[in-house]
């Protein structure tokens, strides 16, 4: 790659647009497909890039020559900036989140991504940052490099012919809550998006803290994709009798031709589930709407076991919302809850030699504590580090890990682990980078 050439650098703040990183911009969404953005729309890419700190990769082609965009722009695209991710309730950790990683279909099989990724964990952690995250357009690619999914989401389409058909006891229950729905202008939604993320993002394993961008889109300045301004966007908050914000959604209408007539949720978050299911009540309400749909439900969504008719809701599709990979076992292992007590000593491959050893872990009041044990010992669980990335945040269960060969031991240390290592809920990462 010696015609290659890698240059790091961060946004430049000044009022005008950064070229640099402007044409990084363009490279970054001809490799997603995306249309040629123009100057408006690259601003606001570039402005939430200096929100949260990013440093931007861009890999150049120095012996091309125009009209070749090769000449021009960058062959490749990477952006890592830090975040926080909660593997349990109250416990979080300082994550490393990676985004917008493109390599021109003419400079693959370079090793360029390999060189970028490689970098960029030597990096994290060196800065002391336990765990790597990132969100995926290929599920093939990252598995090489330790992550593993760690997250999912489901998407869903409630009925609502009539509003939301609850069952007479959970409706009751809902009356007597205490809560309340309210429309919100968009523009006003930003204290309250805030306060809900607070709570949800302490509560729910797997949950990335979140972005900028976020706030732009739930207020509806941006669009996806950070497009201009959104003018068709409703906004609700669910309070508490107080007036504490408990949750919040955010819908479009799909338009008069649809047959049903859908209210299309595009942000939805609640750390109380009888908070989700009223905004979900409230949202079912609206007159000549037949249909409520969202791609981010939770894989574990209590909202059919509400439902009068089960029937109301359809599951469409599952995806992966977010992957990780860890950096350092004893941060992350010590960051999970646990239940009961109990000693296992656990051991650790990993291709890329940088979590391959093995820990001796101590549980004992939903905690554990974590110490280097090189000593091979009979109650010892052997694993991969793209198995143990989807285990400590409950993506998939010791039992289910055991029952594939991806985590190994004799059944006595199993059942231990198995009884340990328990997940109250499924993780959800409901901020996508």
């Amino acid at each position: 790659m010696e015609e290659l050439r890698f240059e790091r650098f961060t946004v430049d703040a000044a009022d005008d647009l950064d070229a640099r990183a402007a044409d990084w911009i363009r490279a970054c969404e001809q490799g997603f497909y995306g249309q040629d953005p123009d100057e408006a729309s690259i601003g606001r890419s570039l402005e939430s890039k200096r929100a949260r700190g990013s440093v931007l990769t861009g890999v150049y082609d120095d012996a091309q020559a125009p009209p070749s965009l090769t000449a021009v722009w960058p062959v490749a695209t990477f952006e890592e900036f830090a975040g926080e991710i909660t593997l349990a309730p109250g416990r979080s950790l300082p994550a490393h989140l990676i985004s917008d990683v493109t390599v021109r279909a003419t400079h693959r099989r370079r090793g360029i991504l390999r060189r970028m990724m490689t970098e960029s964990l030597d990096r994290a952690q060196q800065a002391g940052r336990p765990i790597a995250a990132l969100t995926v357009s290929e599920g093939s690619i990252y598995g090489r490099f330790g992550f593993s999914p760690a997250a999912f989401a489901q998407t869903v389409r409630v009925a609502v012919r009539d509003g939301l058909g609850l069952r007479a006891d959970v409706r009751r229950t809902l009356e007597s809550s205490g809560l309340r729905v309210v429309a919100v202008h968009p523009r006003d939604m930003e204290a309250i998006h805030d306060a809900v993320v607070v709570s949800f993002h302490s509560a729910t394993p797997g949950s990335i803290d979140r972005l900028y961008g976020d706030r732009q889109r739930v207020t509806g300045r941006w669009g996806g994709d950070e497009g201009g301004p959104v003018k068709d966007l409703r906004a609700y908050a669910c309070l508490a009798g107080d007036g504490t914000p408990l949750g919040f959604a955010t819908a479009k209408f799909s338009g008069w031709k649809d047959d049903p007539r859908r209210l299309e949720i595009t942000d939805l978050m609640a750390a109380d589930p009888m908070a989700e299911l009223a905004l979900w009540e409230h949202l079912g309400a609206h007159d000549l709407v037949g249909e409520l749909t969202w791609g981010g439900a939770r894989t574990d969504d209590a909202l059919s076991w509400a439902l009068a008719n089960p029937r109301d809701l359809r599951t469409e599709k599952r995806t992966d919302s977010l992957w990780v990979r860890v950096l350092d076992v004893p941060a992350v292992l010590e960051a999970r809850s646990y239940a009961g007590q109990g000693t296992f000593r656990i051991e650790v491959s990993d291709p890329q030699g940088r979590i391959e050893g093995a820990w001796r872990v101590d549980v004992a009041d939903g905690a554990a504590a974590v110490r280097a044990d090189e000593a091979p010992a009979p109650d010892t669980v052997s694993t991969d580090a793209e198995t143990l990335a989807s285990l400590v945040t409950g993506a998939i269960e010791p039992w289910q890990a055991a029952g594939l060969g991806r985590l190994r031991g004799d059944e006595t240390v199993l059942g231990l682990v198995r009884a340990l290592w328990t997940n109250e809920v499924r993780p959800l990462s409901a901020t996508f980078f």
